[in-house]
């Protein structure tokens, strides 16, 4: 054998070294590929939320900026157990708060938030945004908040309203822990938005921030989706690969840093227009409660008004696992606790 392979000429040897070297390789791979299978450790396949929309069969659309957001209209949102919801969206691209009515000259109250705000899964009179129309009809409430958004959007789109010559009495801020990896667009949060987007819902691209190399914050020029690695849904390979990448991101990016800094400079702006922000906590967390720590370190008005979502009744269950009309009662309560004066300024 060594002394034909000898005779063979160079190219032949190149070309039989390479085949040999190939050979080797898939057969690593594919033992590679076995074990990963056998220690459940699959391809990647979505577990996609079987949502529909009526009518249109999408509860969102594209915005250039912003990623996307609420498609105006008056919708039936069926969830995975096929359980009707109705949702009210205005022109304005935020959900409803009362009965239709000029509430103009009003003076106004701007909650910020994702779908704890937004109210997912409950109908328009369950939301806390509504139970604080009904409890203060001299202000306007206006539900700003948008299921999968993060701290980014919620800065965005208040630029956008002030920039229409919009001017707020009061923003308030509902804020999560599990806000600071949407701000950071880490894959792990991305990866899950695919779950609603491709589950009926429509488009769900996002913004995120960084903090550059002085600490300054630098939000992305455009809505990012989530790129997948190549024959990540064929192969438990590159998926297990793209986990790794995903767990190295998260362990290095300074989520915290980044919302504390998005927090900052949304009350910084809103203040510029002679709004007062509130911070409030929505999620009973100790990394939420330590943010609101922070927040009130710096002088600024905080105010938790989360409850304990596993205690019976807080939870929409057994249609959702977000909060339920119980808790959204309590949020409007403590919210109403929380504000600033409840009489318009003059």
């Amino acid at each position: 054998m060594s002394h034909a392979f000898s005779r063979m000429s160079g190219a032949s040897r190149f070309f039989l070294k390479a085949g040999f070297s190939m050979a080797a390789f898939l057969l690593m791979m594919g033992t590679l590929e076995i074990i990963l299978r056998l220690t459940k450790e699959p391809p990647w396949q979505p577990d996609l939320v079987p949502f529909r929309v009526e009518p249109g069969g999408k509860l969102y659309e594209d915005d250039p900026l912003l990623g996307y957001r609420l498609k105006p209209g008056h919708y039936a949102v069926f969830l995975a157990d096929g359980t009707p919801v109705t949702t009210t969206h205005l022109a304005e691209h935020e959900r409803t708060t009362g009965p239709e009515e000029d509430r103009t000259g009003r003076p106004g109250i701007w909650i910020l938030g994702c779908s704890y705000t937004y109210g997912w899964s409950l109908p328009d009179k369950e939301t806390f945004p509504w139970r604080l129309q009904q409890s203060l009809p001299g202000f306007h409430i206006r539900n700003l908040g948008v299921p999968g958004y993060n701290n980014v959007q919620s800065l965005l789109w208040m630029r956008q309203k002030l920039q229409n010559g919009d001017r707020p009495q009061v923003v308030v801020l509902a804020y999560a822990s599990f806000h600071d990896e949407r701000n950071a667009g880490l894959r792990r949060w991305q990866k899950t938005l695919i779950r609603p987007r491709d589950g009926g819902l429509g488009p769900q691209a996002q913004p995120n921030a960084r903090l550059d190399a002085d600490g300054r914050l630098r939000v992305s020029p455009t809505p990012e989706k989530f790129q997948e690695i190549p024959g990540m849904r064929l192969f438990s390979i590159p998926h297990s690969i793209e986990k790794r990448w995903a767990k190295i991101e998260a362990n290095a990016v300074p989520k915290e840093e980044i919302s504390a800094k998005l927090i900052e400079t949304l009350a910084a702006e809103a203040e510029a227009v002679g709004a007062t922000f509130l911070l409030a906590g929505i999620e009973r967390d100790d990394q939420t409660r330590h943010m609101l720590q922070i927040w009130r370190a710096k002088g600024g008005r905080i105010a938790d008004v989360s409850v304990d979502l596993n205690e019976t009744g807080m939870r929409n269950t057994p249609h959702d696992p977000h909060p339920g009309p119980r808790a959204q009662q309590i949020f409007s309560q403590k919210i109403l606790e929380s504000l600033p004066g409840q009489s318009p300024k003059p």
